[in-house]
């Protein structure tokens, strides 16, 4: 009866440790192995009113998408907005900001709800955003 009783609070603890690690294994951001967490790999993230930020995604699967390392487009504007000329040439103007230089000081992560967020992407190495990130971090040195 013993070795029943043994047997079967062996099976009951390894069938705890498997399900604990499938759980662990399919849930994206709380594994630090997850390809969302890794500083190498960034993504292109989309959101709804049309903004789109370039960083580290972290927590892919909860409701507060954190997103790090943050960039993003900032198209310049007119001095007085009037000369619809300027405007025009300014749509194509196009510069890459790093977030934390606006003038309320954010730090350098946001969190995103997930009900704001259209889809993200996986950027390539050779994308020409991660090239112009290099460099303005190259620059920043």
């Amino acid at each position: 009866m013993k070795k029943v009783l043994v047997i079967i609070i062996a099976l009951v603890i390894i069938g705890a440790l498997s399900f604990l690690g499938f759980r662990l294994y399919a849930k994206p951001g709380l594994n630090q192995g997850t390809r969302y967490g890794q500083e190498n790999r960034r993504q292109a993230v989309f959101l709804t009113n049309g903004q789109v930020y370039f960083g580290n995604i972290l927590n892919a699967d909860r409701q507060l998408v954190e997103l790090r390392n943050i960039y993003y487009f900032k198209t310049p504007e007119t001095a007085d907005g009037t000369d619809p000329n300027k405007a025009n040439e300014n749509k194509n103007q196009l510069s890459l900001v790093k977030l934390g230089s606006e003038l309320h000081g954010p730090e350098d992560v946001m969190y995103i709800n997930r009900d704001q967020l259209l889809f993200f992407e996986d950027m390539r190495p050779d994308s020409k955003v991660n090239d112009a990130i290099k460099k303005l971090e190259s620059e920043k040195k």
